[in-house]
């Protein structure tokens, strides 16, 4: 018998900021005549993150840990460096274009505690290593005329100042109000300043 539990689909990730959102904007203007570009959806700008663990369909004790937790994290701001869009997984089947975040030790720290605070929550483990990236479009059909994507070496800087809890929300969903943000809901943030 299926369990009447209220479950939150949930993750735990870092907001975009302003400067980062506008080096998108631009990437999209820039892309506009590229053959690719219809099959494009992309992703508001105010859904825009960098995913720490993704947690899934959780139930209300766990996310009342899953808070707990957050609300202990304490480690000092930092930088990380975020490319421009590229074709993931691969150039030669895209399923979406994702800015990836350079390689940092730091943001391999946090995520590594996002897994921890899972595992303690009861969730089973990441089986995939974990790979910082922004979701910036999805690819609707397999398109070509990507090369050019891979070559372009641009980033911008993003500050990781906050984690943030956030809840995922299909549809419209009046009880939320002004707290649902074009379908995420902020339960919990951390300051970062160890």
């Amino acid at each position: 018998m299926p369990s009447s539990e209220v479950r939150h689909r949930t993750f735990i990730g870092i907001p975009v900021n302003r400067a980062l959102c506008e080096f998108f904007q631009q990437f999209q203007q820039q892309q506009q005549q590229s053959p690719w570009y219809p099959q494009a959806r992309w992703v508001a700008l105010p859904k825009l993150h960098v995913t720490l663990r993704f947690l899934g369909n959780i139930t209300e004790s766990q996310l009342q840990q899953i808070k707990n937790g957050i609300s202990c994290l304490s480690t000092a701001p930092f930088k990380i460096q975020c490319s421009t869009p590229k074709p993931f997984p691969n150039v030669k089947r895209p399923r979406m274009l994702a800015s990836f975040v350079h390689k940092n030790a730091e943001l391999e720290q946090l995520a590594l505690w996002a897994e921890t605070l899972a595992l303690e929550t009861g969730l089973a483990g990441e089986k995939r290593p974990y790979l910082g990236h922004i979701t910036v479009a999805r690819l609707r059909h397999p398109v070509s005329d990507l090369q050019a994507l891979i070559r372009n070496t641009d980033s911008c800087p993003l500050p990781v100042e906050r984690v943030v809890l956030y809840q995922s929300h299909h549809g419209n969903n009046p009880d939320i109000g002004k707290s649902l943000h074009t379908g995420y809901e902020a339960l919990a943030e951390q300051q970062l300043n160890a």
